[in-house]
């Protein structure tokens, strides 16, 4: 299967690089979702800047998972071992939520840009397109979309 050394400082600092920056990224995404949340015009105006938080949210929990998880593997001495791709994602418990915490803001953006677009090239379609329980029925396909892929 190919050469599977490990070095252990610039994996140790990569680990602790993940788990600090998802920590830092957990703190400042449940800042701005307190902030979105306190008023009722913010809620209502930045539903989907709201939803686009909360997907990077998962993010930042992955990044923290993964960090743990791959700083368990050296530590315990089984990083270098040969992993399929199946082994992994069913034995390991970090993988889901780091494919989901990358598509969850993807789509957010995806879904974000739509709105953009429509509400520029054609006005009237976007106001009965994005306005009131459509939008919100819009916002769940996000993480539909998600899980699905």
């Amino acid at each position: 299967m190919g050469d599977l050394t490990v070095m252990q400082g610039p994996t140790t600092f990569m680990c602790i690089l993940y788990v600090v920056l998802g920590t830092l990224s957990i703190i400042c995404n449940c800042l701005n979702l307190f902030i979105w949340s306190s008023h009722r015009e913010l809620r209502r105006k930045y539903i989907y800047l709201m939803a686009l938080d909360a997907g990077e949210l998962v993010n930042g929990i992955s990044y923290v998972l993964v960090g743990m998880g791959r700083g368990l593997a050296l530590l315990n001495g089984y990083l270098s071992e040969p992993l399929t791709v199946r082994k992994c994602f069913v034995e390991k418990y970090w993988p889901h939520s780091l494919i989901l915490g990358t598509e969850l803001p993807s789509f957010g953006i995806i879904l974000i840009s739509c709105e953009r677009l429509c509400a520029v090239l054609r006005p009237a379609a976007y106001k009965r397109i994005f306005m009131g329980k459509f939008k919100s029925a819009l916002l769940t396909t996000v993480p539909l979309a998600g899980v699905v892929s």
